[in-house]
């Protein structure tokens, strides 16, 4: 069981730790959309991710992507 404080882990630098982030974490991309963790490798570079809120027409509900760490805003 994961706990708040377990899910919103930070970097040195402050942004989202994604290499420990659990499937079911929703994070905030760069582009406003919010996704939800569907696959962690814990590669700390890519997440398999689902589009709960796309902020463009380019993605939509439910669509699944991989994105890459730098593309992560913050925890949603």
């Amino acid at each position: 069981m994961t706990t708040d404080k377990d899910e919103h882990v930070r970097n040195p630098a402050g942004g989202p730790m994604v290499r420990t982030a659990a499937v079911g974490t929703k994070l905030l991309l760069k582009d406003d959309s919010v996704v939800e963790i569907i696959g962690n490798p814990g590669d700390g570079g890519w997440l398999n991710v689902r589009y709960l809120q796309p902020a463009t027409d380019e993605y939509v509900v439910d669509e699944e992507e991989w994105v890459f760490v730098v593309d992560v805003k913050d925890y949603a």
